[in-house]
């Protein structure tokens, strides 16, 4: 849902809903149905066994949620990265006021088009061409200029290791905005398999019961909802709730 809704925060949340939903009507429906499993009316499987899916269905989701705290750590890192590079570029002296104004209007340009293209519309999902070519620009810039020759050489020394720190923060703030971009469909896909097995299972075991079957997916899926939205709702860093701004990208002078 956070690919097809990207404005909207809480869309992983309708996704968690409808999926608990649907496993829970195509669970009971299996073992309702089907005259297969009519003799578990008489012969019950043992309580037990309702355990086993909900389990594997756990470490799963404990699995995922650890993802969700290494994306937010590596988000934050990369914005740290990216805004010191950008920084140690802003404050690097200059001998020429001209060359300083064309070397701010390199950064000011940079920023400007992460803020409203790459991180502000596609939500670092897709590469910006002119982000880059800014980028290049500035390394082009760098080494094109005149300076006295050691002033040369430890300008161009200090630049282009810090323009590769930018690069490098860039690579990883887009590495991590491209996993929005069903980066993680396969592990969803086991997921909602999981809960479908489960909600099979919790109507096999009360086969026998049909008002106990449904109070129990009635709960299993309630808890199936918020154990996915806490995956969910956080593991992209730069959409919902808690996603990190473009506005947080700026040079502090």
């Amino acid at each position: 849902m956070h690919y097809f809704f990207s404005d909207f925060s809480y869309a992983p949340l309708v996704t968690a809903i409808l999926v608990s939903i649907l496993c829970a009507v195509l669970g009971y429906n299996l073992a309702f149905k089907i005259s297969y499993f009519k003799v578990l009316a008489e012969s019950p499987i043992v309580p037990p066994f309702i355990a086993i899916p909900p389990t594997f269905l756990a470490l799963l989701i404990a699995f995922m949620a650890s993802a969700v705290w290494q994306n937010s750590t590596n988000a934050h890192a990369a914005l740290q990265q990216e805004r010191i590079a950008l920084k140690k570029l802003y404050l690097l002296p200059e001998i020429s006021p001209e060359l300083k104004m064309k070397k701010e209007n390199y950064l000011n340009n940079y920023v400007s088009i992460v803020q409203q293209e790459e991180w502000g519309k596609s939500n670092n999902m897709h590469t910006v061409q002119s982000a880059g070519d800014m980028l290049d620009s500035l390394l082009l810039f760098v080494f094109t200029n005149q300076y006295d020759a050691m002033i040369k050489k430890d300008f161009k020394n200090d630049a282009a290791k810090y323009i590769e720190e930018l690069y490098t923060a860039r690579d990883k703030r887009l590495a991590l905005g491209r996993m929005a971009n069903f980066g993680y469909l396969n592990k969803w896909m086991i997921i909602y398999f999981l809960t479908l097995i489960s909600c099979f299972n919790i109507s096999l075991v009360h086969r026998a019961n049909a008002k106990g079957a449904k109070s129990a997916l009635i709960v299993f899926s309630f808890c199936c909802v918020l154990t996915m939205s806490i995956v969910s709702l956080y593991i992209h860093p730069y959409k919902g709730p808690n996603a990190l701004k473009s506005s947080e990208l700026t040079i502090k002078k």
